[in-house]
């Protein structure tokens, strides 16, 4: 499988969440949805089997199953870091070639240990990268974690860099990680090819700072990440900085507070996944630790607490397209957050926005003035109105065979209600129309681009050409539809 972009890996690779269902099962269609949202967020790759995917709360034959639906469900969109670590030399290189021959990008793999006590001494840990580098040619990522109970030295790992040809990325998550990070780099020059940061981006502007190229954290916020890490690469710091003090709130709380909980909750919460399931004896977040959570994201706005509704939409302007009596283009109304980044997942590659879909025909103002109306207004107009506007006023047959227009609007009620439930079973109608409102209130920039489509709507996201504008309007970000 060819790997979309070049070595060197650089930016934000959070690591996906293994998704359950209420059951404590494998819920391999929530797993693609999360994947999906990882990618829309922002994700220049992800990692998967993870701690905080609780590898270790899977059987060997559970961690083939996610490693092989997560990749052939990526299908080379991102780069793919597949952990594999294991206390025997012999199946952790086991593992890491099925990996490489899954199409995986990379293999992240911590020191061998066991339990609190069971450690090897140093050239141990040397002979273990070395069976494990001879057996593939993807690059390792080393993680120096607390976990492992097992010291790295900078000197012991700048070493390793240089003798072993696949030792080539560091994910540095020990106190005084800026430090350490400093110093691998000094010591171990061009070979350190991605010296990364971890442990949620609690550290992130301190490692930046010391030449940290990549970020591995939690997956609930890659647009929050992306946020911090963007300007710093483009030589805007100040701007880094002030994003990094405005999501440590949340960094903090997701570190301290929740661990691997967190991005579960969120992307329940955004209605991105069905269960926040952990397996057991693994408990689930007190409520009050968990609305804690939520109300600190819901200050930021993620894109994890929208993406749920916008995919809804998407169905939702499919079932509707089908069901009309006429061949109706959909009118599609972006509205711009603050950040941007690339879509590349369930919703197409565009800019990160706040998505209104709705058909063509329920437009009620369709010329310049639509852009300026106030969004909740039009979806409220909007969710009002079934019929094409060359229909209404005609005599419509209601309930028993009725006619009349209040028995065309009886009609066009039941039809909305069942609408709302078909497209998105696990969300209440009324709860599908208040996450849209969420979606477009609160977007700091009430700017709305018209576009709409000819075709209809494809089933499941697919790369298509820019839709036909049907407005004057420019949209300055200047939008491709990949998935609509």
């Amino acid at each position: 499988m060819t790997i979309p972009v070049q070595r060197p890996y650089r930016g934000v690779f959070p690591v996906a969440p293994t998704i359950f269902d209420a059951n404590g099962n494998l819920d391999l269609d929530g797993q693609r949805r999360c994947v999906d949202f990882m990618i829309d967020a922002g994700s220049h790759g992800i990692c998967i089997l993870a701690n905080f995917s609780e590898q270790f709360v899977l059987t060997d034959a559970e961690r083939e199953t996610v490693m092989h639906a997560v990749l052939e469900h990526v299908a080379g969109r991102i780069p793919v870091i597949v952990t594999t670590t294991h206390f025997s030399s012999a199946v952790c290189a086991a593992r890491s070639r099925q990996a490489e021959a899954a199409g995986a990008a990379m293999v992240m793999i911590m020191p061998p240990y066991h339990g609190a006590t069971f450690r090897v001494p140093e050239g141990s840990i040397y002979e273990f990268y070395q069976v494990v580098s001879d057996a593939i040619s993807i690059p390792i990522m080393i993680q120096d974690a607390p976990v492992a109970g097992t010291p790295l030295s900078v000197d012991f790992l700048a070493r390793m860099a240089k003798e072993l040809a696949n030792i080539r990325y560091f994910k540095i998550e020990v106190p005084m990680a800026a430090n350490k990070l400093r110093g691998l780099i000094e010591k171990g020059g061009s070979v350190i090819e991605g010296p990364w940061d971890g442990e949620e981006a609690i550290t992130l502007m301190a490692d930046l700072d010391a030449g940290a190229t990549g970020a591995m954290t939690g997956g609930g916020y890659p647009d929050g990440i992306r946020q911090i890490m963007d300007p710093f690469f483009a030589g805007r710091r100040d701007e880094a900085m002030q994003a990094y003090a405005r999501w440590l709130p949340l960094i903090n709380y997701e570190n301290r507070q929740c661990g691997l909980h967190a991005c579960k909750v969120l992307m329940r919460e955004g209605g991105v996944i069905k269960s926040e399931m952990v397996r057991h004896p693994l408990q689930p977040l007190h409520p009050a630790t968990r609305a804690g959570l939520i109300e600190i994201a819901r200050q930021l706005d993620p894109v994890v607490l929208r993406w749920g509704a916008l995919i809804a939409l998407v169905a939702l302007a499919r079932r509707l397209r089908r069901s009309a009596r006429r061949c109706r283009p959909i009118c599609f109304i972006y509205i711009s957050p603050p950040a941007a980044c690339s879509f590349k997942g369930g919703l197409g590659a565009c800019e990160q926005r706040s998505l209104l879909l709705i058909p063509y025909h329920w437009q009620i103002q369709q010329s310049a003035e639509c852009p300026a109306a106030d969004p909740r207004r039009l979806i409220r107009n909007q969710l009002q109105v079934l019929e094409p506007p060359e229909d209404r006023g005609q005599r419509n047959i209601g309930h028993h065979g009725a006619r009349g227009p209040r028995a065309g609007a009886e009609m066009r009620t039941r039809a909305k209600r069942d609408t709302l439930a078909g497209v998105a079973p696990d969300i209440e109608p009324v709860r599908l129309v208040e996450m849209l409102f969420v979606a477009v209130r609160r977007a700091e920039h009430q700017e709305h681009a018209l576009i709409g489509l000819e075709d209809d709507v494809p089933d499941r996201p697919g790369l298509c050409d820019p839709p036909r504008r049907h407005s004057d309007r420019r949209d300055p970000a200047g939008i491709l539809l990949e998935g609509l």
